[in-house]
């Protein structure tokens, strides 16, 4: 194992997880035996899922080949195109728009012949129409003379009326009459208008049965569709719409009561005790009486699910709401501007051509406060808006309140979450609008606990023993509400469904599922020894349970990307990662991370573009374990002074009073592979000539720093982050011995003198600068 150690000035990061202060001694780890291949991945903290397969335990370890599938997050039922867009060509661009609006609304896959997710290049298209067709929850016909002469339509059309009478009994027809009339429908004009083009088809085509095609068209007018009418000049009619739009938006909330859109979150389908818990937040809303608007207030620990049930709510109240929902992460007050850009889209499906107006977060408000304005002209339904994980930081509470005061319609309803009770009560004005996350039953914990520890075990088959000793382990989960006395009352205690997952983890990673259940009691007592159970104990069997380089790759995620100065990809992680761990193929980066993934430690990501995330609660885990004190060698440690004397290869040093004299640089920082140096304003002189292992060097605020010098052989230097040096007036030569820097960024550096020079940088892909004082010679050959 490598050695990492954070340094920590005495106003490093405060803790605020409950049973976190208790320091234990590890006990060295049980044998591994085999690990299952998680093929759907956990999106929530009560999920149930489970892989269903198992692997070799000589596959186990990343390869250089791995090979790893992404997977999106979207839950989706058996049918991918749950909804099947029917026309003809000339309803073209009406079907495109009205299938950018079903996306909006949140259905990923409406079958629509122009998307290269329903008809890609190469496939044989006749067999991916028909079995959309056959498959599909919702057959949209759109309905004109061009549909009823045209082949490939009534085909599609006599698909779904097939599938209908036959196999597929639950699929709803929508008849859209959007170019024909009901009468243009009836015997008389399928006899004289239309079978003569049918017959021609059918000569032709032994696949066409006119017949089908005759009983389809005449089972259209006995459904209840919509009816498009073009405005004429003095005429007044009731028995259509008029505009395309107001007629798009009528088909979407059609649609909408007739199938559920593919939820973005899957929690009905993911999520244990999804209903219970849905109904019951639902029924704590409070209705404020100023404004008319619901609202709700859960407070608690980290990880007890906040960020879950919000994004359940999101799920819940999305037919009700046709769509007008939004879950809201606060984080990082530097994204503000972006997560007011995606309530704007969400609430009111705002595009691009809009958004890209938006330059700052006032604009953000006016435009919000006008379309707000619009929804009550025409009496629009309210929306639903989670503002999660508030925190106490200042502008984390005037972004929240910025939205709780934009002036939301009468019945929309706003939940804010926060590990803090006097949070939620300061933002809401009232404690009668805030309630604590409510507690999973035992049941549902142990439901949690069985499909992640033992998958294809389920509860009703479990021995009386081995409900006794399920019960145990999911005990051990169960932490009181609060730090007060009275909170400390069984009562008063709750499952935390974090530790839940992690200590399953722990029992899959050890193989304990292999033998019968009764043991888990045994092994529980035999950790007992080594761990105190309390939640951060939990988590650190569960850490010490994964494998070597997934612990390192979770230390360097947890501790140390976290704190780059850089916005990072998916892709930039796996570059970032696999260039600090000895160039490491990305197939490898991927292998690890997708363990990690499986373990529930990292969430899905969406895709490679965008970021990689942590639970918080794993972040503070990992300060802690490296800020227990424990100074061995193979222990990660902290101390409020410069490393000692030990082969430490991640340092990471926060507000340093006093110097970095070079002869300690020379003789006990040669292994280094990541420094980080932030706030230590101290530091004027920094000579780093020697280390040459060193692949990541970030300096933060070091204000006073005025003279910088680089190893003499830096080949191995990779990534190079400089934020806040308001004194150094010249950078060194990257040109001349960094031949395979990978990204450079320089911000806040107002005093340089001379250009940056990059020359020789032949391997540099990312060159980010915030000033004009900057110029940068390069040739580089990417």
């Amino acid at each position: 194992m490598e050695n990492i150690m954070t340094v920590l000035g005495s106003e490093g990061p405060k803790l605020d997880a409950h049973g976190s202060d208790l320091c234990s001694v590890s006990r060295k780890r049980a044998g591994r035996g085999v690990r299952r291949d998680d093929e759907q991945q956990v999106p929530s903290i009560f999920s149930c899922r489970h892989p269903a397969a198992t692997m070799p335990a000589d596959s186990r370890r990343p390869s250089e080949s791995a090979h790893v599938e992404r997977k999106s997050v979207f839950m989706l039922h058996k049918t991918k195109h749950k909804i099947f867009l029917s026309h003809s060509g000339a309803e073209k661009n009406f079907v495109e728009q009205l299938c950018v609006d079903l996306e909006a609304t949140g259905y990923s896959f409406p079958f629509f012949d122009q998307r290269s997710h329903s008809l890609p290049k190469g496939k044989d298209f006749a067999a991916l129409i028909l079995e959309a067709a056959k498959l599909c929850h919702v057959g949209v016909v759109v309905l004109s003379e061009t549909f009823l002469t045209s082949k490939w339509p009534m085909i599609e059309l006599g698909k779904f009326h097939e599938a209908k009478k036959s196999e597929n009994s639950s699929l709803n027809m929508l008849p859209l009459f959007f170019k024909l009339s009901i009468e243009d429908l009836d015997e008389q004009s399928i006899s004289e208008r239309w079978m003569p083009k049918w017959q021609e088809f059918a000569s032709t085509d032994k696949r066409i049965d006119v017949n089908l095609w005759r009983d389809a068209v005449l089972a259209l007018p006995k459904v209840n569709g919509l009816i498009f009418e073009k405005p004429r000049a003095r005429h007044k009619s009731s028995t259509g719409i008029r505009s395309e739009v107001e007629y798009r938006s009528a088909i979407v909330q059609a649609i909408l009561r007739l199938s559920s859109p593919d939820l973005l979150y899957g929690s009905s389908e993911s999520m244990v005790g999804y209903n219970r818990l849905c109904e019951h937040l639902s029924s704590l809303f409070v209705e404020d009486t100023k404004s008319g608007v619901l609202l709700l207030g859960l407070y608690g620990m980290a990880g007890l699910g906040k960020t879950t049930m919000s994004k359940a709510l999101n799920d819940y109240f999305h037919r009700e709401l046709m769509g007008r929902v939004c879950h809201l992460e606060l984080g990082d007050s530097s994204k503000a501007l972006m997560r007011q850009k995606e309530v704007l889209e969400k609430l009111w499906g705002l595009k691009n051509d809009v958004l890209d107006g938006v330059k700052d977060l006032d604009q953000g408000r006016t435009l919000m406060r006008n379309c707000l304005e619009q929804d009550r002209i025409k009496r629009q339904s309210g929306v639903f808006l989670a503002i999660d994980n508030v925190s106490g930081d200042q502008r984390s509470l005037d972004e929240a309140r910025a939205y709780l005061e934009t002036g939301f319609c009468p019945k929309s309803k706003i939940l804010v979450t926060s590990r803090g009770q006097n949070i939620v009560e300061g933002l809401l004005s009232h404690s009668k609008f805030c309630q604590p996350v409510p507690s999973l039953t035992q049941k549902e914990a142990e439901t949690v606990f069985l499909k992640m520890a033992a998958p294809g075990r389920i509860l009703s088959a479990l021995t009386d023993e081995e409900r006794r000793s399920l019960a145990l382990c999911v005990e051990q989960c169960r932490f009181p509400r609060g730090r007060g006395l009275q909170y400390h009352f069984l009562g008063s205690r709750q499952y935390h469904p974090m530790a839940i997952r992690a200590l399953a983890n722990c029992f899959q990673n050890q193989a304990i599922n292999k033998k019968s259940l009764s043991v888990w009691e045994k092994y529980l007592e035999a950790v007992d020894q080594g761990y105190s159970l309390d939640l951060f104990g939990i988590l650190e069997m569960q850490f010490k349970s994964l494998e070597q380089i997934e612990q390192l790759f979770f230390l360097d995620i947890a501790l140390f990307g976290d704190k780059v100065s850089i916005s990072l990809s998916a892709e930039d992680w796996v570059t970032w990662l696999g260039g600090l761990h000895m160039d490491s193929s990305p197939a490898f980066v991927k292998g690890v991370l997708k363990q990690l993934e499986r373990s529930g430690i990292l969430n899905e990501c969406l895709d490679m573009r965008s970021g990689m995330t942590m639970h918080q609660l794993y972040k503070e885990f990992a300060v802690w374990f490296v800020t227990k004190g424990v100074s061995s060698k193979n222990e990660w440690c902290v101390r409020e002074c410069a490393p000692p004397n030990h082969e430490r290869t991640r340092i990471r040093i926060v507000k340093l009073e006093g110097r970095i004299p070079r002869s300690r640089v020379q003789r006990e920082w040669e292994s280094l592979i990541l420094l980080q140096l932030q706030f230590c304003t101290h530091v004027r002189e920094l000579n780093l000539d020697g280390l040459d292992r060193l692949r990541h060097l970030e300096l933060v605020d070091l204000k006073n720093l005025e003279t910088l010098t680089l190893p003499s052989e830096s080949d191995s230097l990779r990534f190079v982050v400089f934020s806040g040096l308001e004194s150094l007036k010249r950078l060194p030569d990257f040109g001349s011995f960094c031949a395979f820097l990978r990204v450079i960024s320089i911000r806040n550096c107002s005093n340089l003198k001379e250009p940056l020079r990059i020359e020789g940088c032949s391997k540099l892909g990312t060159l980010e600068t915030d000033t004009t004082s900057i110029l940068v010679f390069s040739h580089c050959q990417n």
